[in-house]
């Protein structure tokens, strides 16, 4: 499927895994230029070895996008790589296995700042850079347990509704 996408510069947060790989290799099917960040170095050394592989060439990170300072030095180091942003995937997102009763204080900020905090961060950083470039796209990933609330999952979803409106 030809999205009339190459040459854009997508950048996915949180893309090691899952939907945030997909959504690497679906950018690179496109033409797109590809940045990547996540919070394990090990992970992010695997995908660009296994996009390698495949023949694509991306951009990588290390970086915690619930970290201001964090994720403006990931924008500002992808802008002086590929000298834009086109597209801005806010991915990153994490589940803690607790019930309510059970979680402490400490996951839920790292659920909060992970899934939520992350999402305004990202947005506002590479809203700054496609107003500098003449515009783009900001697309925000989420859950189906956001609109359907999984028991297992439960503490970890009500930000993602959010920023679904």
């Amino acid at each position: 499927m030809d999205l009339n996408l190459a040459g854009k510069v997508a950048v996915i947060t949180g893309g090691t895994a899952g939907i945030g790989e997909a959504c690497v290799l679906a950018f690179l099917r496109e033409n797109c230029k590809v940045a990547v960040c996540g919070r394990s170095r090990d992970k992010l050394d695997q995908l660009k070895n296994n996009m390698a592989a495949r023949g694509y060439e991306i951009y990588i990170q290390q970086a915690d996008v619930s970290r201001q300072q964090e994720i403006r030095d990931f924008a500002q180091a992808v802008y002086e790589h590929y000298g834009k942003i086109d597209i801005w995937v806010n991915n990153a997102g994490i589940a803690a296995r607790a019930r309510l009763i059970e979680m402490s204080e400490e996951d839920w900020d790292l659920v909060l700042n992970t899934n939520l905090k992350s999402v305004f961060l990202g947005s506002q950083v590479a809203a700054q850079y496609m107003v500098k470039g003449g515009g783009g796209v900001i697309l925000n990933a989420s859950s189906y347990a956001a609109v359907i609330p999984q028991p297992a999952v439960a503490p970890t979803e009500p930000p993602r509704p959010l920023f679904l409106i």
